[in-house]
């Protein structure tokens, strides 16, 4: 689990490259969480994709949060969550799931990681947290993407 609380001119930058937009006044001024946990999927033969589950803690409640990826192989980055956006409830909280196909058969990319990051459009505030892509992307036993 992965924290961040700031606002220095230059994580609003990075944070702006990464997110694809602009961000003006970025004031996180608490530290937001969030818990990844990647599940293969598999057939008799091995790995067809997988699933992702996101939990998280501290947010703005009732904001609609923005999830990237980042590192998915054969993918653009970052690349969007195709599942919506997840609202947080009135404690701060949210669980997000989205399920994916595996998106390559090459062995090589099995331990490259893959960025996860939840950002808050309310005020700037986001977490992130690395998963492997063999958990996910990766098609094992002859599957093919």
């Amino acid at each position: 689990m992965k924290t961040f609380s700031g606002s220095s001119s230059m994580f609003a930058i990075v944070l702006s490259f990464v997110m694809g937009g602009l961000l003006v006044g970025c004031s996180c001024n608490h530290q937001v969480a969030i818990n990844v946990l990647a599940k293969p999927t598999q057939n008799g033969n091995g790995v067809t994709g997988g699933s992702i589950t996101i939990t998280g803690s501290s947010f703005n409640p009732g904001s609609l949060l923005e999830i990237s990826y980042a590192g998915i192989p054969n993918r653009p980055n970052p690349s969007p969550t195709q599942a919506g956006r997840p609202q947080v409830q009135g404690d701060g909280t949210f669980s997000f799931g989205e399920t994916f196909n595996c998106t390559t058969d090459d062995p090589s990319e099995a331990n490259a990681k893959v960025l996860v990051t939840v950002r808050d459009p309310k005020d700037g505030c986001f977490s992130d947290s690395n998963v492997t892509a063999s958990k996910v992307w990766v098609c094992t036993g002859g599957n093919k993407p």
